[in-house]
């Protein structure tokens, strides 16, 4: 008999330990999130395409919309600025910093065997002069 509960509770215990395990496991998340003059965005549809040593990521909502963001990054770089290029669109309007105008903050902390995963934020600039404040910009995905 203590034989039986000792087994149900290794048992138990097994399962628990399993389950923590998962919720944390690293996995990616397949989305980016970002706050644009205090809205906050969450984007997964998201679309990778490797040309040559650039990576360029484009995510959206998954409805229809004219709303999307848009980095690039080369293969393989990772730390500060390693994110060279960010730009918002929303309607008929482009926001960008491609490394003159605005500022841009960012780190790729993971670049490789197929997962990108860093931050980033800054000012972004239309060709109209109107500016757009970017913050808490996260993103994690397997491509």
């Amino acid at each position: 008999m203590k034989k039986l509960i000792l087994f149900a509770a290794f048992s138990i215990a097994a399962l628990t330990a399993g389950s923590c395990a998962s919720e944390d496991d690293g996995l990616p998340e397949n989305k980016i999130t970002f706050t644009v003059d205090g809205v906050k965005k969450t984007y997964t549809a998201i679309d990778i395409e490797r040309n040559g040593p650039e990576v360029i990521v484009k995510a959206t909502t998954v409805e229809p919309t004219e709303e999307y963001i848009q980095l690039k990054m080369n293969t393989n770089d990772t730390g500060a600025e390693s994110v060279y290029e960010v730009m918002y669109f929303k309607t008929q309007t482009r926001w960008f910093h491609a490394g003159i105008i605005g500022s841009l903050i960012s780190n790729l902390q993971i670049n490789s065997n197929g997962r990108l995963k860093g931050t980033f934020s800054g000012n972004f600039e239309a060709a109209n002069d109107n500016m757009v404040v970017v913050t808490n910009g996260k993103f994690d995905m397997s491509y």
